[in-house]
């Protein structure tokens, strides 16, 4: 009786088995293996190009505060305001143009959720 049950399902389960769930299957492995491997090191990287990063913008914004009290320059504020506020817009519709439609993105769903995920997981890791 056992046996023939567990025939069965694995009869039912040869037949969903099929080249296309393979490939699918081993891509989310791959994916997932990438992700993670990527996700590790990229924060390993960022930690340290942060340290750098935020040191160097703090004393730029010390320096130009000192030479603006001390009166070597002038800031224009309002018209720094402005170019701040179109370059961020600028940025927003370049990366919406960038975002491709959801008929080209559903083939590569299960290999860019499992890349996704290990990158999360790798991320966290590191």
């Amino acid at each position: 009786m056992f046996s023939h049950i567990v025939l069965q399902t694995a009869s039912l389960f040869g037949q969903l088995v099929t080249p296309s769930v393979t490939l699918t299957l081993s891509e989310m492995g791959g994916g997932g293996f990438a992700g993670a491997i990527i996700g590790y090191g990229l924060k390993k990287i960022l930690r340290m190009v942060t340290k750098i990063a935020a040191i160097v913008l703090a004393l730029f914004s010390l320096g130009i505060a000192y030479f603006e009290w001390q009166g070597i320059i002038s800031i224009n504020w309002p018209a720094l305001n402005a170019w701040l506020t179109t370059g961020g817009e600028w940025i927003m519709n370049t990366l919406l143009t960038l975002i491709p439609s959801t008929e080209s993105t559903l083939g590569t769903l299960p290999l860019a959720a499992s890349v996704v995920t290990g990158f999360i997981l790798g991320f966290n890791r590191g």
